[in-house]
């Protein structure tokens, strides 16, 4: 009678420790959801918005850059009214095109793999408190979670888009000076600067 009283009380003890752990588990549960809750559709979307704001401006700036190049090198070629540069500046264009589709699908790309690491780390999260029953690290846990990737960056520099441009716009890139005298410079340098650029003003750095 002893031992099956014993038995009793220990069984009745299991299950008032293992209701005890499963309401820490579910309190832990609440409490993560709660950490993760803002980490919605709309975070995500404006992490992606985010991105493009940052990249976009340097692609423009890249692309404006290279049309001027571009110029300097169909003015020295005396090339301004050419089909050759039609043809360049319809090459600069797609270009600047696909580089805003790329910007676009890595805006993208860059917000489902944080929104991946957000749900695994939740997942992880979860199977740790489950195993644990320990609510309040769980909690701890999450919250650290929850600030770094609200923290995490969203944008970075851009690289060269368009490094495969026209050979004459990498003539550009590689002269020191742009020889005002060349046949056909004179026209843009009338239109760019108003006058005949002198040699401070036409000097640039490769």
């Amino acid at each position: 009678m002893c031992g099956g009283g014993d038995s009793g009380a220990y069984a009745a003890q299991a299950r008032a420790d293992e209701n005890a752990r499963q309401e820490r588990v579910q309190s832990g549960m609440g409490r993560i959801n709660q950490t993760f809750s803002g980490f919605n559709d709309n975070f995500f979307n404006k992490r992606k918005e985010e991105f493009m704001k940052s990249m976009n401006p340097q692609a423009v700036k890249q692309y404006q850059q290279a049309n001027e190049n571009l110029a300097y090198s169909l003015a020295r070629k005396g090339l301004t009214d050419s089909s050759e540069r039609s043809k360049s500046e319809g090459i600069l264009q797609e270009q600047m095109k696909n580089a805003r589709y790329d910007i676009a699908e890595r805006a993208s790309n860059m917000a489902n793999q944080q929104r991946q690491g957000m749900e695994e780390n939740k997942s992880s999260l979860i199977g740790q408190l489950n195993a644990t029953g320990d609510a309040n690290t769980a909690a701890a846990r999450s919250a650290n979670a929850a600030n770094n990737l609200a923290n995490q960056q969203s944008y970075s520099m851009l690289g060269n888009m368009f490094a495969n441009t026209a050979g004459l716009v990498s003539d550009a890139r590689t002269a020191g000076y742009y020889d005002s005298k060349s046949q056909g410079a004179q026209p843009y340098f009338s239109a760019m600067r108003g006058s005949t650029p002198t040699k401070e003003n036409t000097q640039r750095t490769p």
